[in-house]
């Protein structure tokens, strides 16, 4: 497989396990700080590495707006039966709300979305607010 561009073979090596990785990387194959330091000077060790973060805060994302929905549906079925429970599904629900918030307020705006529809773009956003999607 060729290296990934403007990279060295140890850097795709790295970039490479770290996306294959199920979030337990071993520690021995992590480079030492010094040369992670140089890497990182790297454009284009920097931008492949940031593709990988991105990628997986999606997925984290993802795994945390699914179990607020499972949480949720689970809700009136557990406030009696199962306290315990309840209590676990109203922390996740609240995690996710925390979570969202601090991302809106934190996360600053993408420059420009060129292959998705202005349009369509703007309506996302508003069915993200909570509010019901407008009709076109």
């Amino acid at each position: 497989m060729p290296d990934i561009r403007n990279t060295t073979r140890a850097q795709t090596r790295f970039l490479r396990m770290l996306r294959r990785s199920d979030g337990s990387y071993p520690v021995e194959h992590w480079p030492s700080p010094l040369l992670l330091r140089r890497w990182l000077k790297r454009d284009a060790f920097r931008e492949a590495l940031d593709d990988i973060l991105e990628a997986l805060h999606l997925q984290s994302d993802l795994h945390l707006a699914r179990a607020t929905v499972r949480a949720a549906n689970d809700l009136p079925d557990t406030l009696f039966s199962a306290p315990e429970t309840h209590r676990a599904h109203l922390s996740t629900i609240r995690l996710s709300h925390y979570h969202r918030n601090s991302v809106r307020r934190t996360t600053p705006p993408r420059a420009s979305f060129p292959h998705v529809d202005p349009e369509l773009f703007r309506r996302l956003q508003i069915a993200g607010e909570g509010l019901p999607v407008p009709p076109l």
